[in-house]
């Protein structure tokens, strides 16, 4: 999806590196502003930095892995990534993680507007209308480009 976006010459580390470091950055410059009474900002501040140090080595891994990987390689990725039955099984995939989280966040809705916390309901319902958005969406756009 995103070589067909972006063009395939260029790698993942380009997308993940950029995010990462804005991520690490916004963590580790944040947290020191915080007073000691905010826990849950804290805890953001936390996530963050460790959810930008994961994107940053897993671009860096991704980068060095195209930089020395041999071309013979890299032609013979490139055709077992664009097989039918690759392709079929991503679409599969796809489509059950989808519907999982989807049935998760309407449990987690249920049980949060149960527990009391309209919040975090109204958090969980907004997210699956995102979901079906964005499936309606993709599917009205890939029904007319093919």
């Amino acid at each position: 999806m995103l070589c067909r976006l972006f063009g395939r010459k260029r790698s993942h580390a380009f997308f993940l590196l950029p995010i990462g470091i804005c991520s690490l950055a916004f963590g580790l410059l944040g947290y020191p502003s915080l007073s000691e009474g905010n826990r849950g900002l804290s805890m953001l501040m936390g996530m963050l930095t460790g959810f930008g140090s994961v994107l940053v080595i897993f671009g860096l891994w991704c980068l060095l892995r195209d930089r020395f990987l041999s071309p013979e390689k890299r032609r013979q990725q490139a055709i077992e990534q664009d097989d039918e039955r690759n392709q079929a099984l991503l679409r599969t995939a796809s489509v059950t993680g989808m519907l999982t989280a989807f049935a998760l966040f309407v449990i987690f809705a249920f049980v949060f507007v149960g527990l009391g916390w309209i919040s975090a309901g109204m958090c969980c319902i907004g997210a699956l209308y995102v979901i079906l958005l964005a499936y309606f969406l993709a599917h009205r756009y890939y029904d007319r480009r093919m």
